[in-house]
């Protein structure tokens, strides 16, 4: 998608929390995605509000075109700050949290987060029922949405082509 958005794209970085252990698999996955599409990769770790503001330093001097954070606690009470740094340095921004459109984010392609929180509620209940945790399945999400910040692509002079303003779920103008 964001090749489809931005096709010059070559340049792109995640924020990692690197307390969260699984963002380094998503970095991981991240990384092979960038280069199989010949764009490269760059992680910014951090593990605290402050490694973020210098992550954000070195981002407006190094320019990638996108940035992707990975879903972590940290990140997400960091949410508005990061979006915030990236409108100040007219980067386009993605996010796994649909309700962090709002802050400026260019688009997210993630399930609703109640979607998730319903999940969890369901596994919890099972477990609190007598059900062993290794013998629950890992479920995929079934409902993943498509949100574009159509506020945010105009404020960053792109264009959002015809053939994801028709596969989104919402725009928000």
């Amino acid at each position: 998608m964001l090749r489809q958005i931005l096709p010059r794209i070559s340049r792109v970085g995640q924020l990692v929390d690197t307390g969260a252990p699984g963002c380094r698999l998503i970095e991981n996955y991240a990384s092979e995605s960038a280069r199989r599409v010949g764009v490269r990769f760059t992680p910014y770790p951090v593990a605290s509000r402050a490694e973020v503001g210098r992550a954000f330093l070195q981002m407006e001097k190094e320019r990638p075109d996108a940035i992707l954070p990975c879903p972590s606690n940290m990140l997400f009470s960091l949410r508005e700050v990061l979006a915030a740094n990236a409108i100040r340095l007219r980067l386009s921004y993605t996010s796994f949290v649909l309700m962090n459109l709002r802050l400026g984010v260019l688009f997210s392609y993630a399930p609703p987060i109640e979607e998730s929180f319903r999940r969890a509620a369901i596994y919890v209940d099972k477990i609190l029922k007598g059900a062993k945790p290794g013998d629950l399945p890992i479920e995929q999400p079934r409902n993943i949405k498509l949100v574009i910040n159509l506020k945010t692509a105009k404020a960053l002079g792109l264009t959002i082509p015809q053939s994801l303003l028709l596969r989104a779920e919402q725009i928000i103008e």
